[in-house]
């Protein structure tokens, strides 16, 4: 069993090594593991949102695009019919007036519906107000216009009848008619345009009357952009977000905002591109529309300055044989409210329960390897001093002579040992051993030297980095301290005394040689009266400093042999 009270001096950290690399592992393991397991709900967490936001952009752009082409369907199926009667012989301009007045009555969205003819002709039945209003252009044999205006109330009642002498419209100048002329036979839709009535900005839908493979005519119908802008109004993501109605050829046909579908310019009023629409979250959406092919569904990211990512759906609305494309936008992170916020919880959450299972695995690691531990520091461990055993003490020597520098090695071994074993017995021996350990221990100041047992009676006190003088300042404290008072045992004081070789080198060799050398000069100690020092240094070789080492008169140095090798000794 260990010893408590003594510890070893250096190199404490090579005991637990082992058991170290075995808890950085399972640690390691651990903190690996709980990332891969972040990192990979996020990827999925991740995936799923993006699907869950691509999922409700494109359900709203999908109900968006029905609604318009709800819009406009009504608008077709009233010129396609309108333009089937007057196809028949002898439909004069009451009937017109009846049937306009019918269809404007039951599709709220269609601002009038008119025809012109190919003399210059025209009937127009259109709102005003909460009444109807008709005009009506009549061209006599001798190409005389007659302008005529009747205004009904909401009952069909007339309530004035008046000419305009000064008007001077002419439907065969209009983009509806002339869109039908190139389109005969079909419903064809124009570009958005400023109406010349209302001025306001807007689409029609017209297709030609034909009778006998002749065009007898063109049957159109309005539809104010501003009641699709309304809309669309009705259809916002959210605060930031928003709808574009776009054409193929990039005329904005709705915006949220129906100011912004129309400008000023040199030459009066029209309608805007969505490169020229004063609102950059749509202009942004769109123009990414362009980089991934087109018009058509489906949905992307895309940045905007200020805003960063944000998400976009397309679909397409089958309108004049091309299409209309509605584009819903919004950002990234608010497509849905909380959701920010909840994967940032989310993710704090597995944070914090990854830190709480890698310091659990880590308490667990250290319970399991605590054994591993123990049977680490026996193996290194001299079991009675609790100090550094000799295949660690000889490691450390390695070590230190790896490392090129000064290097010294002083070997320690209690006089008479044997005496005091055999007179008491091994456990008063024992207890002399821990108390010898403890004042070399006591000597040694942190850091100046390793502490070793290195086996029986001898101790290794290792130098590195030193100077020869230090070390020999060292050991001699170490004899004066075992040397100073007696040990305390179960039986009694009993003095000890302690010999001791010092071998120092400045760089080459191995540990064998510097043991040995150590050795020696232990061996050189016994034998010139014990209590001593004898420090080995290589023939020839003189110390910085003789007074420091050369002793007393009387000092055992004049009984050593010659030899290749000089000793010095001290002794009291």
């Amino acid at each position: 069993m260990l010893n408590p009270g003594v510890q070893p001096v250096v190199d404490i950290g090579v005991k637990s090594k082992f058991r170290a690399t075995i808890l950085c592992g399972l640690l390691v393991a651990q903190l690996v593991t709980v990332l891969a397991l972040v990192l990979v709900s996020g990827r999925i967490t991740g995936a799923a949102e993006t699907e869950h936001k691509d999922a409700l952009l494109e359900q709203a752009a999908a109900e968006t695009a029905d609604r318009v082409r709800s819009h406009v369907e009504p608008v077709e199926s009233i010129v396609e019919i309108t333009a089937a009667l007057a196809s028949e012989p002898g439909v004069g301009a009451e009937e017109f007036q009846r049937t306009f007045s019918a269809a404007l009555a039951s599709t709220p969205q269609m601002a009038g519906v008119f025809v012109g003819r190919p003399d210059g002709g025209f009937v127009d039945v259109r709102r005003d107000g909460d009444g109807t209003r008709i005009k009506s252009i009549e061209i006599d044999d001798a190409g005389e216009r007659t302008v005529t205006l009747r205004f009904y109330d909401e009952r069909g009642i007339l309530l004035r009848s008046e000419e305009d002498p000064t008007d001077t419209f002419d439907p065969r100048t209009r983009p509806w008619y002339q869109k039908a002329q190139a389109k005969r036979g079909q419903v064809a839709w124009t570009d958005p345009y400023v109406f010349f009535t209302s001025r306001e900005p807007g689409i029609t839908a017209a297709m030609t009357i034909m009778q006998n493979d002749q065009v007898a005519g063109v049957v159109a119908a309005d539809i104010e952009l501003g009641s699709l802008s309304s809309f669309l109004g009705s259809r916002t993501i959210n605060n930031v977000g928003g709808t574009v109605i776009v054409n193929e050829l990039g005329f904005v046909i709705a915006h949220p905002d129906p100011t912004l579908v129309q400008t000023e310019d040199a030459n009066g009023t029209r309608t805007v591109s969505i490169s020229e629409l004063d609102d950059p979250f749509a202009r942004a959406a769109v123009g990414s529309l362009v980089g991934v092919g087109g018009a058509g569904n489906g949905t992307h990211q895309f940045e905007v300055d200020g805003i960063g990512n944000a998400r976009a759906a397309f679909r397409s609305v089958p309108v004049d044989q091309g299409g209309w494309t509605v584009g819903v936008f919004a950002p990234d992170g608010e497509l849905v409210p909380g959701l920010a916020s909840a994967r940032s919880q989310e993710r704090w959450l597995t944070i914090v329960v990854g830190i709480l299972s890698v310091l659990l695995a880590g308490l667990m690691a250290l319970s399991l390897t605590r054994p591993l531990g123990e049977l680490e520091t026996r193996a290194s461990t001299d079991a009675l001093t609790g100090l550094p055993n000799r295949r660690t003490s000889l490691e450390a020597a390695d070590r230190a002579m790896d490392s090129g520098t000064t290097i010294g090695a002083a070997i320690l071994d209690l006089d008479y040992f044997k005496l005091i074993n055999d007179t008491y017995g091994h456990l008063v021996g024992d207890e002399v051993l821990v108390g010898v350990a403890r004042r070399i221990q006591a000597a040694v100041r942190d850091g100046e030297a390793h502490v070793g047992r290195i086996g029986g009676e001898e101790f290794l006190v290792l130098f590195s980095e030193t100077k020869e003088a230090d070390a020999i300042t060292v050991c001699e404290r170490i004899i004066e301290r075992i040397r100073s008072k007696s040990f305390a045992t179960s039986v009694g004081l009993i003095d000890v005394t302690a010999s001791i070789g010092l071998a120092v080198v400045d760089s080459g060799g191995t540990v064998s040689q510097l043991m040995a050398r150590a050795d020696a000069s232990l061996l050189e100690a016994k034998q010139s009266g014990r209590d001593q020092l004898v420090l080995h240094r290589e023939a020839g070789a003189m110390p910085a400093d003789p007074e420091s080492v050369a002793g007393p008169p009387g000092a055992h140095a004049e009984s050593a042999e010659p030899s290749a090798t000089e000793h010095i000794v001290r002794a009291e």
